[in-house]
Formats: structure tokens, C-alpha cells, sequence
């Protein structure tokens, strides 16, 4: 019975692993594409976090959290520049469309302009 526990243990302990992986990965494009890096040198390219071992995971949200990866700045321009976005896309039906075709394409579906980087805006 002591082994069945420990991989429940070690069960829930992935679950929430993945579930925060998951939840960095989508908190900006930065440390998503920090998180397919990371899969590329040290996780043979698998980017399925539900297919990384705990010990993968927990160093990938290390790194994360040292800021490895580079922090999204969010500086006095890129306030400007998401205003400037949300006012496009408020303008007219069609911007709004442009804005998710480009999200769509270049941003991995990332329409909330606040979660990308001055440059990609």
C-alpha cells in the first residue's frame, strides 16, 4: 500500500505542476515561448507538460520564476501601446477583426494585448 500512496502522491503532485505550467504559459508570449526553449534543450522537444517528469517541471518553474527567460516589461510605453491597441480594435468591427487574424497568426492566439511583448504591438 506504501508504493500505491506514493504515486498517488506523485499523481497529484504532477496535476498541479502541469496545471501551473499551463498557467505560465499562458500569462504572456514571453514565457511561452520560454517554456517551448526550455522543451527544445532540455526535454527532448516535448512540450506536453503532462508528458515531463515532476523533476522537468518544477526546474522549468524555477527558471521561470528567476526570471531565465527575460521579464515582460510593462513599462509607461506598453501601457501606451496596449491603449493604443484596444482603441483600434474598439474603432470598428473590422479592426477587431485584423487584431485576431494577427493574433491568430503571429501570437499563438493571444488576443489580450496586455500579455504581449512593446515589440509585438
Amino acid at each position: 500500500t506504501g508504493e500505491l500512496e506514493q504515486e498517488e502522491e506523485d499523481g497529484d503532485e504532477l496535476e498541479k505542476l502541469v496545471a501551473e505550467v499551463k498557467k505560465v504559459q499562458q500569462s504572456s508570449m514571453l514565457a511561452h515561448r520560454g517554456w517551448e526553449q526550455f522543451c527544445d534543450e532540455h526535454g527532448g522537444g516535448m512540450r506536453d507538460p503532462r508528458r515531463q517528469q515532476l523533476d522537468f517541471l518544477q526546474m522549468f518553474l524555477d527558471e521561470f520564476a528567476s526570471g531565465t527567460f527575460g521579464e515582460l516589461v510593462r513599462d509607461d510605453r506598453h501601457k501606451e501601446l496596449v491603449e493604443e491597441v484596444r482603441a483600434f480594435r474598439r474603432a470598428c468591427a473590422a479592426n477587431q477583426r485584423r487584431w485576431d487574424a494577427y493574433c491568430d497568426q503571429e501570437g499563438r492566439g493571444i488576443r489580450d494585448p496586455n500579455r504581449h511583448e512593446s515589440s509585438y504591438l
